[in-house]
């Protein structure tokens, strides 16, 4: 049984996970504890006294522990939208430290410099009927990007995405048939312009598959609960969602 170190959310109070490690037929897991309804906590069932962390760590710590529930369920996501403005300096600034006025800087050079975008401004996250009639000339032209060459596109696939009666002033970001060449942008240049296609390849891409295993665990009347996913179907997976 081990206590992680308090974390501190926004409003400046701490909150004390606890984590037990198991060991099931030789296979080890951890898996997180649940909050009791005697145990002080915050609006968000969390615990928010160390000493009861504490003491409840050193009563759980080496007693046998009881199986209560375990499955694997297979399971499916459907793609991501592609972006809007918001969304995609969101991700850039996550995943590469990009403030939001670098990444427009950077949008605005690839729609006016290089023509490789759609307009780079929009709020909306949804494209329309006429984009995917138009959709087969922008595939195959970024099937010549060596990391998507040999993708398994189904330019017939009508995601979710493709919803004119959604589309505001303007579409969501995607990249027009005119592909740069990806040595002729900068790092910054070619990470924005290569998260925007993912993002578009990906709506005609089978749904991300996933197993799902579950396991509800109980220790002298306290319950903790592990969750782990092993995708079985790979594809190319944007991060963000």
């Amino acid at each position: 049984m081990r206590r992680y170190l308090a974390n501190q959310s926004h409003t400046s109070s701490f909150y004390y996970p606890l984590i037990g490690d198991f060991a099931v037929n030789g296979q080890t897991f951890a898996a997180n504890w649940k909050v009791n309804e005697n145990a002080p906590q915050d609006d968000k069932k969390r615990l928010t006294s160390k000493s009861y962390a504490d003491a409840l760590a050193a009563r759980l710590r080496g007693k046998d522990a009881d199986i209560k529930a375990a499955g694997v369920q297979e399971k499916e996501n459907a793609p991501p939208l592609p972006f809007n403005l918001v969304r995609l300096q969101q991700m850039m600034n996550r995943q590469h430290k990009m403030t939001a006025a670098r990444t427009l800087e950077i949008t605005q050079q690839l729609r006016e410099k290089y023509k490789a975008i759609t307009y780079n401004r929009s709020d909306c996250s949804y494209l329309s009927d006429e984009q995917f009639n138009e959709a087969p000339q922008v595939l195959e032209a970024l099937q010549g990007i060596g990391d998507f060459n040999g993708l398994a596109l189904d330019q017939s696939r009508k995601s979710k995405a493709f919803d004119s009666g959604k589309v505001t002033a303007h579409t969501a970001i995607i990249p027009t048939a005119n592909v740069p060449a990806l040595n002729a942008l900068s790092e910054h240049e070619r990470l924005v312009y290569l998260a925007i296609a993912q993002h578009y390849l990906v709506q005609f891409m089978p749904n991300k598959r996933y197993l799902e295993a579950s396991v509800v665990v109980e220790v002298e009347g306290e319950t903790f609960s592990a969750r782990a996913t092993k995708r079985w179907m790979p594809g190319l997976a944007p991060s963000q969602r």
